[in-house]
C-alpha cells in the first residue's frame, strides 16, 4: 500500500465545519491551560468539542490508510486512540538548520486533524517521504519532501518513525490522536 512506503497517508472524510468552528474558537479563546511546550508547538488542555471530533472521525473516516500505517490486517478492528487527546497550535521558531529532520514516537502512528487550514507557513510539518524505512540517516537526505497541506477538517496519519522538518511559520492549530502499533 502506497501509505506504508511513503509513511503517511491523506484520510477521506471531513469533520463538519460547526465541530471545527468550535475548537478554532476554544484554542484562540486564550482560555485553555498550556499543559506541554514542545520545540514547533504547544498543547492545551482538551475541551470536550475536540473528544466529540474524535468520535466523528472514528464513525466517519477511511480507517484502512491508519490500519496498513499500524500493520494491521483489514478485518482487524482498529483500536480507540490513546487518550487525552492532543490538541496544539504552532508557533512561529527561528527554524532547523537545512539538514535537522525530527522523529516522533516509534511504536506510534499519528493522526493530525487541522483545525485550521495548516501548511508549511504556519508551522505545519514538512515530511521526508520513505525516510522511515531508511536505515542510514544520511540516506534522509535523498528522500522526497512533502508537505503537509491540509484545509481545516480535514485529516492525515503518518508513522511516528517518518522525520519531518519545518518552516519558522506559526499560528496553525490540530489535533492529534495517537494510535499504538501492536507489539
Amino acid at each position: 500500500m502506497a501509505a506504508l512506503a511513503a509513511g503517511y497517508a491523506r484520510l477521506e472524510g471531513t469533520i463538519p465545519p460547526d465541530l471545527i468552528q468550535l475548537a478554532a474558537d476554544a484554542i484562540s479563546s486564550g482560555k485553555l491551560k498550556t499543559t506541554v511546550h514542545k520545540l514547533k508547538y504547544h498543547e492545551f488542555e482538551v475541551p470536550g468539542v475536540c473528544y466529540s471530533i474524535c468520535d466523528y472521525f472514528m464513525a466517519t473516516f477511511n480507517l484502512e490508510p491508519i490500519k496498513a500505517l499500524l500493520h494491521y490486517l483489514p478485518d482487524d478492528t482498529l483500536p480507540q486512540p490513546q487518550r487525552p487527546l492532543r490538541i496544539g497550535k504552532f508557533h512561529k521558531t527561528t527554524g532547523p538548520s537545512p539538514s535537522e529532520a525530527f522523529n516522533e514516537h516509534t511504536t506510534h502512528v499519528y493522526v493530525t486533524i487541522a483545525i485550521t487550514d495548516l501548511k508549511p507557513v504556519n508551522g505545519a510539518y514538512i515530511f521526508l517521504e520513505g525516510s522511515h524505512l531508511l536505515q542510514d540517516p544520511k540516506e534522509k537526505a535523498i528522500c522526497d519532501v512533502a508537505p503537509m497541506i491540509l484545509l481545516a477538517g480535514r485529516a492525515e496519519a503518518w508513522c511516528g518513525d517518518l522525520s519531518y522538518t519545518y518552516l519558522t511559520g506559526g499560528g496553525g492549530s490540530f489535533i492529534t490522536l495517537v494510535f499504538e502499533k501492536p507489539i
